[in-house]
C-alpha cells in the first residue's frame, strides 16, 4: 500500500507541474506579438520594461555615477544582493572568491555578469564597467518586480517553473544512472525515464527564446533608447548594440522584432574571441604560455582602407601559408590530431585541420577588426570574410583559396536539399559558436582513442556553447554506444533528430542503434532516412544488406551490395558477396573484371 502511494503522490506532482507549464507556455505564445511589440517607456520618473518592472530615473543616475567597486558595495549594503567575483591574486578586495568556486567564472566573457535569482546572487568580473553591474541589478529588480503583466508576474514565474524542470531531470538522470549501474535492474524501466528527460531538456530548451525577447532584450533597449538621458557610458551603449545584434540574429526571433532589428545591426568587432581561446587553451593545456600564438597575431599583415576584399582576403592567406608556412593537413586522420585543432598548435607544428585553420583566419580578422564568420556544414568549416555587404568565401584546405558559396553543396554535400531548415551555411559570429566547433573536434579525438570521461565532457561544451547543431548530440549518443549504455544513446540521438531531423549521421546511428537492438523493420525505417538525407552512406547500406540477407531477401541484399559498389568500388569483400549471388552475365563479368584489377593493383579496403 506504501508503494502506490508515494507513486500516486509522485503522479500527482508531474500532472500539476506539467499543466503548470503548459498554461505558461500557452500564456507567452498568445502575448508572444505583445512582447514583440513592446518597448520600455519613460514617463518622466520612471522607466518602465515590458514586464512591467519600474524603476526610477533618480535612481539611474545615482547608480550610474559609481565607480563599479563603489557600486558593488551599494548593491550588497543597501539592496542586500550577494556579490562574487572570482580573484586570483588580490584575495583582499571585497566579495572574492577562488576561480574555480563557479564553473561559470569561465564561462562569463570578461565584461559582462550573471545574476542568480534562486541565490540572490551576482557574478561579475573585475573588468565589468558600471554599466555591466547596473544590468545585472536591473535583472534583480525583474526577478523581484511584483507587478503583473497580462495576469503573469512573468520572471518569477519563469524561473520557478525553470526551477522544477531542472529538478525534475536531476532526478530523472539519477534515476537512470542508478538502473544502469544495477545489473539486477529491469532495463526496461529506462525507456519511459530517458523519454520523459529528452522531454524536459526541450521544455528547458524553449525558454531561451523567451528570455532574449523579453528579459534581455528590454534592458538593452533600455540602454539604446535612454542610455544617454540616465548616464550609461559609450562602451556600455556598444556593448548593448552588439548584444542587441545578437538577438537579432536569432531565426526564431528576428521575424517579430524585424523592423527594430534594422537599427541595431551585428557588430562583429569586440567579440574577445582571442581571450575566450586562451581560455579554452588553458583548460586543456595549462602549462601552454602561448608565446608563438601571440607573435603569429603581432605579425599580422597591414590592411588598407583601399584594399579590396579579395585582396585582404589573399593577404591573410599569403600570411598564414606563405611567410609562416602552415600547410593544411589533407591526410584521411587529420581530423584525429589535437595539433591539427588547437591554434597555438597548428602555428607552432606549421600544419592544421580546417578548424585549426579556420580559428587563426577568425583571430586574425578579430586583431584586424574585419568581419569574419565561421561556417559549418556536415564535417567540415569555413570562412565567410564580409565587407559593405560583399562576401567571400575562403577554403583552408586549399591554401585559402576564394571559392564561390556553391563549391562547398558541389563538393561536400551530397544532398543540398536536405540541409534546408538546419544552421549549416549560416554564418556564426559569436565566440560560443567558434568555440563549440573546436570542443566537437576534440570530443571526436577523446572518442576515437576511448577516453570516454573526457569524449563525453568536451561534447557537452560543444552543446552548451551551441545547441542549434545536432553533430554533439549524436557523437555523444556513439560515445554511451561503446560504453554499452544504449539507453543514454538513445535518448541523445532523439535529441539529436529533434535539433534537426535530417541530420545524415544520427539517422545512420539510429538505424545501427536499433539493429543491434534487434529491431531490424525500425533499422530499415531509419537506414533508408539516412540514405535519402546522404545517399553515400556506405554504412547505411551494409545495415541492409545484412538484415536483407538474413531474411533471404536475395534481389534486394544484391541492390545494397551494387549501391555499396557505387559509392566506394574497392570493397573487395562485397565484390566476392555479389559474385555468389545469382547475377546477370554482364554484371558477373564486371565484377569479376573489377575485383581482379583491384587484387592486381592492391587498392582492395
Amino acid at each position: 500500500m506504501k508503494k502506490v502511494l508515494t507513486l500516486l503522490i509522485l503522479f500527482s506532482f508531474t500532472a500539476v507541474f506539467a499543466e503548470s507549464f503548459e498554461n505558461f507556455e500557452e500564456w507567452l505564445k498568445d502575448n508572444q506579438g505583445k512582447f514583440a511589440r513592446c518597448r520600455p517607456t519613460f514617463d518622466g520618473n520612471e522607466y518602465t520594461l515590458c514586464d512591467q518592472t519600474k524603476i526610477e530615473k533618480a535612481e539611474l543616475l545615482k547608480l550610474f555615477r559609481m565607480a563599479p567597486e563603489q557600486l558593488l558595495l551599494y548593491l550588497n549594503k543597501d539592496k542586500k544582493i550577494k556579490i562574487e567575483r572570482p580573484c586570483t591574486q588580490d584575495n583582499s578586495r571585497p566579495f572574492c572568491v577562488p576561480p574555480q568556486a563557479r564553473s561559470m567564472f569561465a564561462e562569463m566573457k570578461a565584461l559582462h555578469g550573471q545574476f542568480l535569482p534562486l541565490e540572490n546572487t551576482i557574478l561579475i568580473h573585475d573588468q565589468a564597467t558600471t554599466g555591466s553591474i547596473v544590468h545585472e541589478y536591473l535583472h534583480f529588480l525583474q526577478f523581484n518586480n511584483p507587478n503583473m503583466v497580462w495576469g503573469k508576474r512573468y520572471k518569477s514565474e519563469r524561473i520557478q517553473i525553470q526551477k522544477e524542470l531542472l529538478q525534475k531531470l536531476d532526478s530523472l538522470i539519477i534515476q537512470t544512472q542508478a538502473i544502469e549501474k544495477d545489473p539486477n535492474a529491469n532495463k526496461a524501466q529506462l525507456k519511459p525515464l530517458l523519454d520523459e528527460a529528452v522531454a524536459i531538456s526541450l521544455k528547458i530548451k524553449s525558454f531561451s527564446l523567451w528570455q532574449d525577447l523579453i528579459d534581455e532584450r528590454n534592458l538593452f533597449l533600455l540602454y539604446l533608447q535612454f542610455g544617454k538621458d540616465f548616464g550609461a557610458s559609450a562602451q556600455d551603449l556598444a556593448l548593448a548594440r552588439k548584444n542587441m545584434g545578437f538577438i537579432c540574429k536569432r531565426k526564431d526571433i528576428n521575424p517579430l522584432i524585424n523592423e527594430e532589428c534594422e537599427l541595431y545591426p551585428i557588430i562583429h568587432e569586440g567579440q574577445n574571441f582571442r581571450e575566450e581561446i586562451q581560455k579554452l587553451i588553458k583548460k586543456v593545456d595549462p602549462l601552454e604560455r602561448q608565446l608563438e600564438l601571440q607573435a603569429f597575431l603581432d605579425g599580422a599583415p597591414e590592411i588598407s582602407s583601399s584594399d579590396d576584399l579579395s585582396a585582404i582576403a589573399t593577404k591573410l592567406s599569403e600570411y598564414i601559408f606563405e611567410k609562416n608556412g602552415i600547410q593544411a593537413d589533407n591526410s584521411s586522420n587529420s581530423r584525429l590530431v589535437e595539433s591539427n585543432i588547437l591554434p597555438h598548435t597548428v602555428v607552432k607544428s606549421k600544419k592544421g585541420h580546417c578548424v585549426g585553420l579556420s580559428t587563426i583566419y577568425l583571430l586574425l580578422a578579430e586583431k584586424l577588426s574585419l568581419k569574419a564568420s565561421l561556417i559549418r556544414i556536415p564535417n567540415h568549416v569555413f570562412i565567410e570574410l564580409c565587407r559593405n555587404e560583399i562576401c567571400r568565401y575562403i577554403e583552408t584546405l586549399r591554401k585559402g583559396q576564394i571559392v564561390a558559396k556553391d563549391f562547398y553543396q558541389k563538393n561536400f554535400i551530397a544532398n543540398p536539399e536536405s540541409l534546408k531548415g538546419s544552421f549549416y551555411f549560416q554564418p556564426l559570429s559569436k565566440a560560443n559558436e567558434f568555440l563549440s566547433s573546436i570542443y566537437l573536434s576534440l570530443g571526436y579525438i577523446a572518442g576515437h582513442q576511448k577516453e570516454y570521461d573526457l569524449a563525453e565532457k568536451y561534447y557537452r561544451q560543444s552543446i552548451d556553447d551551441d545547441r542549434r547543431f545536432p553533430d554533439a548530440y549524436s557523437n555523444l549518443a556513439a560515445i554511451y554506444s561503446a560504453q554499452h549504455k544504449n539507453n543514454l544513446a538513445l535518448t541523445y540521438l532523439k535529441i539529436a533528430l529533434e535539433v534537426f531531423p535530417n541530420h545524415a549521421p544520427s539517422l545512420l546511428n539510429m538505424c545501427i542503434l536499433l539493429f543491434q537492438d534487434g529491431q531490424k523493420d525500425k533499422a530499415l525505417e531509419f537506414a533508408n532516412k539516412a540514405i535519402q538525407a546522404d545517399p553515400t552512406q556506405v554504412a547505411a547500406y551494409q545495415v541492409k544488406a545484412q538484415i536483407h540477407e538474413e531474411k533471404k531477401e536475395t534481389k534486394k541484399l544484391l541492390i545494397d551490395y551494387l549501391s555499396i559498389l557505387a559509392i566506394n568500388p574497392h570493397k573487395c569483400q562485397i565484390i566476392e558477396k555479389a559474385l555468389q549471388l545469382p547475377l546477370g552475365p554482364k554484371h558477373k563479368i564486371k565484377l569479376e573484371k573489377d575485383l581482379a584489377n583491384q587484387q592486381k593493383t592492391g587498392s582492395c579496403q
